[in-house]
């Protein structure tokens, strides 16, 4: 693969902005998500958003340490 490439994880961007913040939190119930695709939508599924949310902060924070 390339060692350059980026994952991009759409599913997680509720609002569609291209990023993964706080504000997807506030838009998933108005717009909920099967994010782990077991046939329902639950809390397992905003779980995995709070998680994807957390994990762009700290992605981006490193960032722009360097």
């Amino acid at each position: 693969g390339d060692p350059l490439a980026r994952v991009v994880r759409s599913r997680e961007d509720i609002d569609g902005d291209g990023r993964m913040t706080v504000n997807d939190l506030y838009a998933w119930p108005g717009a909920p998500v099967d994010l782990n695709r077991d046939g329902s939508v639950n809390e397992a599924d905003y779980v995995i958003l709070e998680n994807a949310v957390r994990t762009w902060d700290l992605v981006n924070a490193k960032g722009e340490q360097r």
